[in-house]
């Protein structure tokens, strides 16, 4: 079957419930061993980073420096061996539906339909309701999927099916939203809009963002601030706010602002790869 691009429809105005939280990353340390006789590695090093509630923070820094480990410390999939990750003042211990987590691929159900998937997380609660029904369908109006509510994943382009992972961790509404390089395998065309997708479905939401990529670009773009890590042991190497208005524009980024911005992360970025 022959894939359709289709560009999400308007957003909504904020909704309370879905607030984003505070996140406090303090004196985190992660090591890891290949086997057990050999000495552990640091993979993140005293990392101490705040993210107000509601912003968007995107994690930028060289292959390997441990952006994907700290994603997935604040998802609680991993654990700190030293220092502490609180969202919303609690510790966090374990994976919970208050952190949705969006990958590079999206890990969709395949014998689900879209709509079912979207449900997938209220039904496992036990609170698939006729008022959660109707906000799936809601959020799949927002997500541009309506008309696609009966097809499968495997029948959805790339983008659609970011859009369909992204609808699918809203529904619970999350108050941090944890996105590992969700655009990193679409086409330049794909990811603006994409991009641009993201940018509406935050201003609605207002859900905290913390958005891991490699691209200064994409970073610059979307970010209220940008965290710059160093290479393996990653530290936070500088903490560079992105005073830009808002709204953006994917087709903004050659402005004076945007290149001035770009130019500043670089500098640290050069900075915390130049022992390497």
């Amino acid at each position: 079957m022959q894939k359709t691009v289709v560009k999400p429809g308007p957003v909504h105005e904020p909704r309370a419930e879905a607030a984003g939280v505070g996140i406090e990353v303090k004196n985190v340390s992660k090591y890891f061993r290949r086997t057990r006789s050999e000495d552990p590695q640091s993979a993140l090093l005293n990392v101490s980073l705040s993210m107000r509630a509601g912003t968007f923070v995107c994690l930028v820094g060289p292959s390997g420096c441990g952006k994907s480990t700290l994603l997935n410390m604040i998802g609680g999939f991993l654990q700190p061996d030293r220092g502490e990750i609180t969202a919303g003042g609690r510790t966090i211990l374990a994976p919970g539906a208050d952190r949705g987590m969006i990958f590079q691929e999206p890990t969709l159900f395949p014998w689900l339909t879209v709509r079912d998937n979207v449900l997938f997380g209220p039904k496992a609660q036990g609170a698939r309701t006729p008022a959660v029904e109707r906000e799936a369908d809601d959020l799949l109006r927002i997500v541009g999927l309506s008309a696609f509510s009966r097809h499968y994943p495997h029948q959805l382009s790339g983008g659609m099916k970011q859009r369909l992972a992204i609808a699918r961790a809203l529904i619970n509404k999350p108050g941090v939203l944890l996105m590992d390089e969700p655009f990193g395998a679409l086409d330049a065309i794909t990811r603006g809009h994409m991009q641009a997708f993201l940018l509406d479905i935050w201003a609605s939401h207002r859900t905290t963002v913390v958005f891991v990529t490699h691209d200064v670009e994409e970073a610059v773009l979307l970010a209220d601030t940008v965290a710059v890590m160093s290479a393996r042991p990653g530290r936070i190497s500088g903490v560079i706010p992105i005073d830009i208005p808002r709204p953006r524009s994917p087709d903004a980024v050659d402005s004076e602002e945007q290149v001035a911005a770009r130019r500043a992360v670089r500098a640290f970025l050069v900075g915390s790869t130049a022992h390497v």
